[in-house]
């Protein structure tokens, strides 16, 4: 709403009880809606740490878990790759997946995280860790425990492909 407040408008008690649903009557609630983005994997120095894929959590100030992620090729490539979550978008970890098969056969799940729960999707090998929980990376900039990183295992891979994230904001 461009412009600004008239004498016709309505009044600024009116305006604090126009809240959002679901929020019980709090002024202090926030109405969160789930963010997604789409993140290319990298055909460039793969076997280095991160080399394949990194991502930082975007929102600097706040904590974000993740509602869902999942990993599609568009090309297949000959190795495997761990992924997992690192500070920095730097450094590597399998937590969230140990010798992925990077193949086309994949489709658009072959790491899920929904409501908590990991799930391997169709086509795939290697084994999904660490999501037994809740996946939850820490506030961006610089710190532990913000990003999510992966290597492969050949040095320049012919697997084309992206990530998809779903997240949403844990308080600001």
């Amino acid at each position: 709403m461009a412009g600004t407040l008239k004498r016709d408008a309505p009044s600024g008690e009116t305006l604090r009880n126009m809240l959002a649903a679901g929020t019980a009557g709090s002024a202090n609630a926030l109405v969160v809606h789930p963010v997604t983005i789409i993140v290319p994997l990298s055909t460039a120095g793969g076997t280095g740490n991160a080399g394949f894929f990194a991502w930082t959590n975007p929102e600097q100030n706040t904590t974000i878990q993740i509602q869902d992620l999942s990993v599609h090729f568009h090309t297949t490539g000959t190795g495997t790759f761990d992924m997992g979550v690192s500070d920095d978008g730097t450094g590597s970890n399998d937590d969230i997946f140990n010798g992925g098969t990077m193949d086309t056969s994949v489709n658009l799940a072959l790491v899920a995280v929904r409501g908590g729960t990991g799930t391997a999707g169709v086509g795939t090998s290697g084994t999904l860790l660490g999501v037994a929980d809740r996946l939850v990376l820490g506030p961006g900039g610089s710190g532990t425990n913000n990003s999510i990183v992966a290597k492969t295992s050949e040095t320049a891979t012919t697997a084309l492909g992206n990530v998809t994230i779903t997240y949403f904001v844990m308080g600001r």
